[in-house]
């Protein structure tokens, strides 16, 4: 079985491409492969208060089993345990922006949403980057949260699963050489072979790397091949493809 844990549904207002919707995501995802996708809304990262996408994309995706939906939560409300009490119990993972959102992983904003995720055994995906900055409007750039942020907050809660969306390859050496409980997915990888490069080197890598697209941002299909064509052993395929995730949230 193929997870991507890196998906989503909605329209990214920098592009031109219309609104992505769930029927079409399946669509693109099957193509390449994809069996099971954990799918947050795009429209939830421009609103402070996410709680109707997230209430629009629980719909959307009824009925659509290779989508599970991801709850977008800002720990800077004041309703945020309402907010993951509501839609973690659905789910099986909650997204943070920190970036988009304007907060700091070193702050304490997201200290009690840790704390409760790790109580409910629920694995926190936090999004470093949506874009390539070199690629943002000069007056709309959002910067990347930093990795050593990452770092600390897994120090503070070392039973919370965290997976780092969107890192790039020097970023995930730091990252996962530092925190044995941080996962992190190949859509920004860089470099040629950058899957196999990074696991010859780290060998313990290979079981905290996961498939993700960044769908539809990026085509899904490339981050399959990115796997399937890294030179490493067909256990490590398997592991990055599905086997990972599926060990992390426990499915």
């Amino acid at each position: 079985m193929i997870v991507d844990v890196n998906t989503a549904v909605g329209r990214w207002p920098f592009c031109e491409a219309q609104s992505v919707t769930p029927p079409r995501l399946s669509s693109l995802l099957a193509r390449a492969g994809v069996d099971l996708a954990l799918t947050s809304s795009l429209e939830a990262i421009f609103h402070e208060d996410p709680d109707e996408d997230n209430r629009r994309l629980f719909r959307q995706l009824r009925g659509h089993k290779r989508l599970l939906p991801v709850p977008v939560i800002n720990p800077r409300l004041a309703d945020w345990r309402a907010s993951v009490a509501r839609w973690a119990r659905k789910g099986t993972a909650v997204k943070i922006l920190p970036s988009y959102h304007a907060y700091s992983l070193a702050g304490t904003d997201v200290d009690g949403l840790a704390a409760e995720l790790a109580r409910r055994r629920l694995p926190l995906l936090v999004q470093i980057r949506m874009e390539d900055e070199r690629v943002q409007a000069p007056a709309l750039r959002v910067p990347p949260v930093p990795v050593a942020d990452v770092v600390a907050l897994a120090g503070r809660f070392p039973h919370l699963s965290i997976v780092a969306l969107g890192t790039y390859s020097r970023e995930v050496v730091d990252l996962l050489r530092q925190s044995p409980r941080v996962w992190a997915d190949v859509s920004f990888l860089d470099g040629m072979d950058a899957v196999g490069v990074l696991v010859r080197k780290h060998r313990a890598f290979a079981k905290r790397l996961l498939l993700g697209s960044h769908s539809p941002l990026f085509y899904a299909q490339s981050a399959v091949l990115k796997v399937q064509t890294a030179e490493v052993t067909s256990v490590v395929h398997r592991g990055i493809l599905g086997g990972n995730a599926r060990t992390m949230l426990g499915l």
